[in-house]
């Protein structure tokens, strides 16, 4: 059920506490004994309902901090402060008669990114993971992969490893925004320009691939800032919004390794040398 724009909020405090670093937010439901993270979007959101704020007041708030599509900003922030309810992290809180101001804006509004929450069970769960951020930047590991695109499909190269992957649809459209260095806000935003979906599910399995793609040990993760924003195209149409994952291959792994200089046959690369060959060549 979506609150009424009226409706009053506050955040549980009989139950949660949180504390805010480094703009993420660290909310303890004690009673359950479950944590929540939360950045961007979602932190500010967070920070307005700690002292109690009305939806229509968390609308004007969001508007004032993000550019974007009014009408779906809203409708993230309904369904955000939903599962907060669902969580019972959040409250109705009572009329209140006190004035309420926006706050002072330095006049740089950055794109909306639907807010989200991670939860944990556990501590350990909690610590072992690891969130990204908007701000974290993404790079092919080392000089060794390299990449090339043949129509709407991006074919990667380990060099080290002898490996090769195909990536289509939405992860060939990812790797283009990690050969440019771009953050992870700046990727979900070509992401959301070439493909129509639930922010918040596009958001979830672009981090998941990222995540993959660090443990296939093809990118590092780092930060920056002066990392390149992204500029959708003109009047783009749209896919369906497609997982991204990518394919693996490695019977290319005996050519792509072969030393050109000595493992060849006298034909050249990339056909391998023979015994034959060898003991040619010692006899010459």
């Amino acid at each position: 059920m979506t609150p009424h724009i009226d409706q009053r909020l506050i955040v549980n405090s009989t139950y949660v506490i949180s504390e805010t670093a480094n703009d993420q937010v660290l909310a303890i439901y004690m009673e359950l004994g479950t944590y929540y993270t939360f950045d961007g979007s979602a932190a500010v959101l967070w920070n307005a309902l700690l002292n109690g704020i009305s939806v229509g007041q968390l609308y004007a708030l969001a508007a004032h901090h993000y550019s974007g599509d009014e009408v779906a900003m809203q409708q993230a922030i309904d369904a955000f402060l939903t599962r907060l309810r669902d969580e019972r992290l959040i409250v109705p809180a009572p009329p209140s008669t006190a004035p309420w101001e926006l706050p002072i804006s330095n006049g740089d509004r950055t794109p909306f990114i639907a807010p989200r929450l991670m939860r944990f069970n556990d501590i350990q769960m909690m610590l072992v993971a690891n969130p990204l951020k908007f701000e974290t930047t993404f790079t092919p590991v080392n000089a060794n992969i390299v990449s090339e695109q043949y129509g709407d499909e991006t074919v990667v190269l380990d060099m080290n490893r002898g490996y090769y992957y195909s990536f289509r649809g939405s992860a060939a459209t990812v790797w283009a925004g990690i050969i440019e260095k771009e953050n992870f806000r700046a990727i979900l935003e070509r992401v959301q320009a070439a493909f129509h979906g639930d922010a918040a599910a596009i958001q979830d399995q672009v981090g998941l691939f990222l995540e993959d793609l660090r443990k296939e040990a093809l990118i590092v993760f780092g930060s920056t800032d002066d990392s390149p924003g992204f500029t959708p195209p003109a009047a783009a149409s749209k896919q369906p919004f497609d997982t991204p994952r990518f394919e693996r291959f490695t019977d290319l792994q005996g050519m792509l390794l072969l030393d050109p200089i000595h493992d060849v046959a006298p034909q050249g690369w990339p056909l391998a040398s023979t015994s034959d060959d060898i003991s040619q060549a010692a006899a010459d």
